[in-house]
């Protein structure tokens, strides 16, 4: 038996997703299998990620994130930011909450216009430093290190060759290296711009290819670059091939803005 849900799909930067309000009294029951058919490009709606937003009266909305691959994530920096439009526009527009949880935690969220959302990201700030000749890569390029702003993120300088790296296949290799294992690794691929900006291409883990961009590793870019340049700059532009965004170091937290929009609505059908 098929059942119909409704489903809005947004992109933030690029970073697209589909994006589902929980039904309390019929609660869609998700498994890897249905999430990557959904996400497929060719055989579904086509998305990086999907959403599931739980939402309660007495508590702020719960974002259940997905992976294209199927499997649950504990946060997504875009896929924040476009929960914050859907629950603006779809759930009959109400006041955009002051917080949204995560995997990780609950999240300080800020919706101004569809091109200007903020996020926080959680994060300690804890630096592991990575040998380059561990990686096998040129000598030339230098690893800024590894954090995690939700998810775990590497970040590689590796300057003028940015435009013409192999992102998918050196981020491919370095996602499944030994050293990241079990869970693996998100690998940010970074170009110095100015003292206050960069330019950064990720390969997703979960979604297993480079995407338009990818929140929590620009952040985490601007974070290690920031450590590691002893730069003072209280916010960062970051470009990205889906489109700018600033990192914004706050005494209280960090947070993303950029912009995030609809690209349309619909509905697919569920066998159940």
């Amino acid at each position: 038996m098929n059942r119909i849900i409704k489903f809005a799909k947004i992109e933030a930067t690029g970073n697209d997703f589909i994006c589902i309000k929980q039904d309390k009294d019929d609660p869609l029951r998700l498994n890897p299998s249905l999430v990557k058919r959904m996400c497929h490009r060719h055989l579904g709606i086509g998305a990086d990620g999907l959403i599931l937003l739980d939402r309660d009266e007495n508590d702020p909305p719960f974002m259940h994130y997905y992976n294209a691959d199927g499997l649950e994530s504990t946060m997504c920096g875009n896929g924040l930011r476009a929960a914050v439009l859907f629950t603006h526009v779809m759930l009959e527009n109400c006041r955009p909450p002051a917080v949204l949880k995560a995997g990780d935690g609950p999240h300080r969220v800020f919706y101004h216009s569809a091109d200007r959302i903020r996020v926080e990201i959680l994060t300690d700030g804890k630096r592991t430093e990575i040998e380059t000749e561990k990686l096998d890569l040129p000598a030339k390029y230098k690893i800024l290190g590894k954090v995690d702003t939700g998810v775990p993120h590497v970040v590689i300088d590796v300057g003028e060759e940015l435009d013409r790296l192999d992102v998918s296949g050196i981020g491919k290799r370095l996602r499944n290296h030994l050293m990241f294992q079990p869970e693996g690794t998100n690998i940010n691929f970074l170009r110095t711009l100015s003292n206050n900006s960069i330019e950064v291409r990720t390969y997703e883990r979960g979604v297993e290819a480079e995407t338009l961009s990818c929140g929590t590793g620009i952040t985490a870019s601007a974070l290690l670059f920031k450590q590691i340049s002893g730069n003072s700059a209280t916010e960062m532009d970051v470009v990205t091939q889906g489109g700018r965004l600033k990192v914004r170091f706050e005494h209280d937290g960090i947070f993303l803005e950029g912009p995030a929009h609809f690209v349309f609505t619909g509905h697919y059908a569920v066998d159940e």
